[in-house]
């Protein structure tokens, strides 16, 4: 992976781009840095903003037109802009001490600048600054140009005496430059004001990087037309050139165009509340403290952060799309075994949600970059199994054992998903049988692929889309109807010539016959896949009316209920913080439509049902186990072939199949947390009492391991006196022990 690679999924985020007012600003200041300083009264800290940026603050102060203003987003709540001209005054008057110092050794090299008015003397200061060896040629008596006929001159005065106070410059007031002199330096600027000598050059005066015909010379401000403060800000740039011209002989090494900045984008301001501008109560003598203080905590730092703050993986990590960008870009070039920790963590720590996308102003998605990485990461073979072996192996079984189709020819396709088959598989039923009552439709048991396309395993993802493709396309391409919003978008995405629907839409328009909620007052939680389809929405929400029930609508619906991305085992404290996160979004019951979110909810505690319970009431208000979950899917699959095929189905069996396993209630729920089956622990009994390669204490407690591809699995349990077993606890982790105890 290259960066270019990474970025070019964060591209468009202006998260890092310069607020509206900075960008209007011909002198670049960070006007959200020096506000922010100014509203907690650090007046020099917030001077040496204005100085370093605009070199003669007074000047910009008193002169400045404030195109700033122009782009102040206040104005976008009703308010005035703030009164950038008054702040800036303020801070002037109220900071304290002499202009900065860079303290460098001086350098050898010699300017010349002709012209000591505001685009010359913003040029001197700037290389003076630097320690260059600055002689400025003035034909006048003194500096400021035009300005010194200006009333507040001798303000402009003043400021021009601090800023070249702490400097060494050879001011030649009185001196008209000589061209022949002029050759003897290393570089040489000219600025001698509107009207003034361009020794011949201005016809081949460039407006892009401000050179001339001759090598070394530059030429901005008045003589070439420039304003007043577009000629100071030229003076500052033209010292960046100038310096890199003396470094490196050329001047093309500044980039063209530099003055057409962007304008800045303008934001939403959620919550923000209007603010009326403040005014000196003293115009004559400007803001106090207190009123300049107040007036600069009237910005709104414009920073687009919108995903920082409603993601709970970016406000974890706190790092904006281009930092992470750049993170996952440089842990993708470390050599296995080794990476990032927290790279690799935060790559599986995604819920693939696309929340960040639906609430970003350009779009930008996160999801997908993380999902680039992942793939990234499994072809590099540096992707971590264990994080997604469960899901996986899920994904194996209703691709072989648990896949079922019925095959015929028919103009729909019923896809319950493999979720909702394993939990509640006698509503799959009662749906099939009512929609094979109005429809030609057959049935579909299987996974849409998603824990594949979130693990980044490609090689999975392609054989169970080839699956789905195939028995889709023998059934002569039937449009498809989705119980799953996840399986909906990953059938869109991965089977785009296919119709795909939702089947509450569909059971919508067929006018369902509906019952009774258990409440009467409940929420709608819409899937993060099902964000932004707001015919699912209205057809659930219809759905849920009918049944008797008040329907809330959550203020910041389609946010991951945390299952997505299969990121628990990744990150289990995000985990947490996410889950805990949508139950407190109402104190009221939820409605789902999605198997996923029904269980992760019913893990904490929340009153919750899923939408079929109001069309066809026959699921069970416990979640079952994983081992339930399995034999669920089975017995629906050979339900179904009984009914359709007229066969017989027998699921494979193991040799530790019948093991006789009690399983303690603390047991259990650290298995069903650590998602290991019920299955894996009767093997690794099996296995270690036939082998008697287990650890025993004094108290007859067993303890022993089981190491498969990934995992290492872990047993605390005893032999009980009917010759059965009592598992205790239960655990895994990906570490492998060998033999030789390396």
């Amino acid at each position: 992976m290259e960066l270019q690679d990474s970025k070019a999924f964060v591209q468009n985020c202006f998260h890092d781009e310069s607020a509206s007012c900075a960008c209007a600003c011909p002198f670049h200041l960070d006007i959200r840095g020096f506000l922010k300083k100014v509203a907690k009264g650090r007046w020099p800290a917030a001077y040496r903003d204005l100085s370093t940026a605009i070199l003669f603050p007074s000047i910009a102060a008193e002169l400045c037109p404030q195109p700033c203003r122009s782009r102040c987003q206040r104005e976008s709540l009703g308010d005035e802009a703030l009164n950038m001209a008054e702040l800036e005054k303020a801070c002037i008057r109220f900071a304290t001490g002499e202009a900065a110092d860079f303290r460098l050794p001086p350098k050898e090299e010699t300017v010349a600048v002709v012209g000591a008015g505001p685009a010359g003397l913003a040029c001197a200061i700037g290389l003076a600054r630097k320690k260059y060896a600055v002689t400025v040629f003035e034909k006048e008596q003194g500096w400021g140009g035009h300005l010194r006929s200006h009333p507040r001159f001798a303000l402009f005065d003043a400021d021009f005496s601090k800023q070249f106070a702490p400097q060494s410059v050879d001011f030649r007031f009185g001196t008209e430059a000589d061209f022949e002199l002029l050759q003897s330096f290393d570089t040489v600027y000219i600025a001698s004001g509107d009207g003034g000598c361009d020794f011949g050059l201005g016809k081949s005066w460039n407006s892009k990087n401000f050179t001339t015909e001759k090598a070394g010379f530059f030429m901005g401000g008045g003589v070439v037309g420039m304003s007043l403060m577009e000629s100071i800000a030229c003076g500052g740039k033209l010292s960046q050139l100038m310096e890199a011209y003396l470094k490196t002989g050329r001047a093309e090494l500044i980039v063209e165009n530099e003055d057409e900045y962007c304008e800045g984008h303008m934001m939403e301001h959620p919550g923000e509340e209007k603010k009326a501008i403040i005014f000196p109560a003293d115009p004559e003598n400007g803001y106090t403290k207190d009123e300049a203080k107040a007036e600069a905590a009237r910005c709104m730092q414009c920073v687009c952060d919108r995903c920082l703050k409603e993601c709970e993986l970016m406000a974890h990590y706190r790092k904006s799309p281009y930092k992470l960008a750049a993170d996952i870009c440089g842990d993708s070039h470390t050599m296995p075994p080794f990476s990032n920790c927290e790279a690799t963590r935060q790559t599986y720590s995604c819920n693939m949600c696309s929340h960040c996308s639906n609430i970003c102003p350009e779009g930008v998605d996160m999801g997908k970059l993380f999902r680039f990485s992942r793939e990234d990461r499994w072809k590099q073979k540096k992707w971590v199994p264990g994080l997604h072996d469960y899901w996986l192996r899920e994904l194996d079984f209703n691709g072989d054992e648990g896949f079922y189709c019925s095959g015929k020819k028919c103009t729909h396709l019923f896809f319950p998903g493999c979720q909702l088959s394993a939990s509640s598989p006698q509503q799959v039923k009662d749906v099939w049988n009512y929609l094979g009552d109005k429809l030609d439709i057959g049935i579909m048991l299987g996974c849409c692929g998603a824990p594949a396309v979130w693990a980044g395993d490609i090689d999975r993802r392609e054989k169970n889309t080839a699956l789905i493709r195939s028995h889709w396309e023998a059934m002569e391409r039937p449009a498809i109807i989705c119980a799953c919003a996840t399986c909906s978008d990953m059938l869109k995405t991965l089977l785009p010539e296919a119709e795909v629907r939702s089947l509450y839409e569909l059971l919508h328009e067929l006018d369902a016959p509906v019952h009774s909620l258990p409440f009467a007052e409940a929420a709608v939680f819409d899937p993060c896949s099902a964000a932004k389809d707001e015919k699912v929405h209205s057809s659930v929400a219809s759905i849920a009316e009918k049944a008797l029930c008040s329907i809330e609508k959550l203020d910041d619906g389609g946010k991951c209920c945390g299952y997505g991305g299969h990121m628990r085992l990744a990150n289990p404290e995000l985990y947490k913080e996410i889950t805990d996160n949508r139950v407190k979004e109402s104190s009221l019951p939820y409605i789902v439509y999605c198997a996923n979110c029904l269980e992760v909810f019913r893990s904490k505690g929340k009153d919750c049902v899923h939408i079929l319970d109001a069309l066809f009431p026959s699921a069970s208000s416990v979640t079952p186990t994983l081992a339930q979950k399995k034999a669920n899917s089975l017995r629906l699959k050979g339900e179904l072939m009984q009914e359709i095929d007229n066969k017989s189905f027998v699921p494979s069996s193991e040799p530790w199949d019948s093991l006789p396993l009690e399983i303690s209630a603390e047991a259990q729920a650290n298995m069903e947390d650590k998602l290991i089956t019920e299955s894996e622990m009767k093997e690794l009994i099996y296995t270690v009492e036939a082998e008697r390669d287990y650890f025993e204490d004094g108290s007859g407690l067993r303890s022993a391991c089981l190491m498969k591809e990934v995992l290492t699995f872990w047993a605390d349990y005893r032999q009980t006196e009917d010759g059965g077993y009592l598992l205790e606890n239960a655990y895994c982790h990906r570490m492998h022990i060998g033999e030789d105890g390396k």
